[in-house]
C-alpha cells in the first residue's frame, strides 16, 4: 500500500483575505484605467489606489490580464458576484430579452468609461489586442446563445444568422449606449425598450 501523503493545508481565513484584497486590485485597475487611461494607470498607481504594495499588486497576474478580470468584475456588478445560482427564466421572449438587456443596460453604465479605455489600449498594445478580439469573440458566442433561447422560445430562427448577430452586435454595444444615452439623452428605459424592439425586428426580418 502507498503511503498517504499529507495534504497542504488551506485556511480558509487566509483564502478569504486573499479573495478580498484580489477584488480591491481589480476594482482600483477598472478605477485607474477609466480615470486616466490604460497607459498612464501605472502598478504604482493602482496599488496606491488600492492600499496595496506594488508587489501585491504584480501577484495578480499581468496588467492587461488585470484589465480584463477587473472589467468583467465591474461589468457583472456587486449584486451578482458571489452568486452560485442562475435566476430563473422567463418563458415569454419579450420578457426574456427585456431581462437581459436590462442587466446589460446596468453593466454598460458602470462599465463605459473602462471600455472606452480598453478599446484605445487595443489600438497600441498587442496583447490587450489579443484580449480584446478574445472579449468580442466570447460577446458574440453569448449573443448567438440568447438569440438561441429566443427561437427556443417561439422567435423564428432567421434565415440569416450571422447577419442578425452582426446587426444585435451593435445593438448591444457600449458605443449604442453611449451615443443614445449619455450623448442624447436617452433614459435607461428608452434604450432597453428599443433595443429589445430593434432585436425582435430583426430577427423577424422587419428590420434589415
Amino acid at each position: 500500500m502507498a503511503p498517504e501523503t499529507a495534504r497542504p493545508y488551506r485556511s480558509p481565513k487566509r483564502a478569504e483575505q486573499a479573495a478580498v484584497t484580489r477584488r480591491r486590485v481589480l476594482q482600483a485597475v477598472a478605477d485607474e484605467v477609466a480615470s486616466v487611461g490604460y497607459e498612464a494607470a501605472t502598478l504604482g498607481r493602482i496599488a496606491r489606489r488600492a492600499g496595496v504594495s506594488v508587489a501585491t499588486v504584480k501577484a495578480q497576474g499581468p496588467k492587461r490580464e488585470l484589465l480584463v478580470r477587473a472589467f468583467e468584475l465591474v461589468f457583472v456588478g456587486p449584486d451578482e458576484q458571489g452568486a452560485t445560482k442562475s435566476p430563473d427564466l422567463p418563458d415569454d421572449p419579450e420578457a426574456l430579452l427585456g431581462r437581459t438587456t436590462g442587466f446589460i443596460a446596468d453593466a454598460y453604465a458602470r462599465t463605459v468609461r473602462l471600455w472606452e479605455a480598453f478599446v484605445v489600449a487595443a489600438g497600441t498594445d498587442p496583447e490587450v489586442r489579443d484580449e480584446y478580439v478574445a472579449m468580442t469573440e466570447r460577446r458574440r458566442a453569448a449573443m448567438r446563445g440568447l438569440l438561441a433561447q429566443l427561437t427556443a422560445r417561439g422567435v423564428p430562427r432567421p434565415f440569416d444568422l450571422e447577419h442578425v448577430l452582426d446587426v444585435t452586435e451593435l445593438l448591444y454595444s457600449h458605443e449604442a449606449w453611449r451615443r443614445f444615452v449619455e450623448e442624447r439623452g436617452w433614459s435607461r428605459e428608452r434604450w432597453v425598450t428599443w433595443t429589445v424592439a430593434s432585436t425582435l425586428a430583426v430577427m423577424g426580418g422587419a428590420l434589415p
